[in-house]
């Protein structure tokens, strides 16, 4: 123990002095040296360098005593190679597990509270990006999917669900996945948009690369749709999936995408198939909204 009042600066220095010499340095005083020699025993000289070692000679700590060593060693534990600067308890965690000086708590409290960049850090008032709502006008226009799971696995080995909003009427599709590829989430949609038909936008909140894989495998039936990987915070799914999501487990087939929450609101929607004048099918689709038409014969290849 450090006495009160004195320096610890010194104190490691008496210790240092003591044991490489084995006696007592200068300016130490009559009634400091039993305290000396009891604490000299928890330290060792290695390579011309004094180590605190503890009672029990397990530790190995450098001992710090130069003001420009210290600043140089909590410089180096509170900021990491990325530029991150590093909170009070994990700086000293840090310090503590290669180095010891007397006063290391409290200059490391004192290092943390003075660093310019923490405290503009913490000052700074991090705004929230506006929201920016969604653009709809009938049932089906717009949708958003959004992949949840894990959950527990289904009898036919379902393990994660693509939920599908519609963002008008907010109905809700729960389509079953083994996995969460991109060629597995676009198949389980394209099935979905052949029952009901294509919507003019999915938004998805996933990244650049997987969103650009769904759109290639959806432009190979001519969808028109648009995939823009845009985050809409007031589209979120039903959260409610995960409480509901046994009772609902026997209405997964692999063939069809299962309809496990039926909509609020009485919305149908009406397939046809027409010729197209080359010869081919396309799908085309009528809303039909609250018991009266709600938009007619939108083709899967108009724009």
């Amino acid at each position: 123990m450090v006495r009160s009042g004195k320096n610890g600066g010194l104190h490691l220095k008496q210790i240092a002095y003591y044991k490489r010499t084995g006696e007592y340095h200068p300016t130490t005083l009559p009634s400091e040296r039993s305290g000396i020699r009891r604490a000299a025993k928890k330290f060792e000289f290695k390579e011309k360098k004094l180590f605190y070692v503890g009672k029990d000679k397990k530790q190995s700590r450098l001992v710090i005593i130069s003001e420009e060593e210290k600043s140089k060693v909590l410089r180096e534990c509170h900021e990491n190679n990325t530029g991150t600067h590093h909170g009070i308890s994990r700086t000293l965690t840090l310090v503590e597990s290669g180095y010891y000086w007397t006063s290391v708590t409290n200059d490391v409290k004192h290092w943390v509270y003075s660093c310019q960049h923490c405290q503009v850090a913490k000052n700074s008032a991090v705004l929230a990006q506006r929201y920016q709502p969604l653009p709809v006008e009938e049932p089906w226009a717009a949708v958003t999917a959004d992949l949840m799971g894990p959950f527990p696995s289904s009898s036919r080995s379902h393990v994660y669900a693509v939920i599908v909003t519609d963002a008008f009427t907010k109905w809700v599709v729960a389509l079953p996945l083994r996995d969460v590829a991109a060629s597995e989430v676009s198949r389980a949609i394209i099935s979905l948009f052949f029952l009901y038909g294509p919507p003019q936008r999915v938004v998805m909140d996933q990244g650049d690369e997987f969103i650009n894989q769904v759109r290639e495998t959806a432009s190979q039936i001519e969808l028109p749709a648009r995939w823009p990987a845009l985050r809409s915070p007031g589209l979120r799914p039903f959260r409610g999936l995960c409480a509901v999501w046994p009772p609902l487990e026997a209405g997964f087939y692999t063939e069809q995408p299962p309809l496990l929450l039926k909509p609020q609101g009485r919305t149908h929607f009406l397939l046809q198939m027409r010729k197209r004048s080359q010869g081919g099918c396309a799908l085309s689709h009528r809303a039909v909204h609250t018991g009266f038409l709600h938009s007619a014969d939108t083709s899967l290849t108009s724009s």
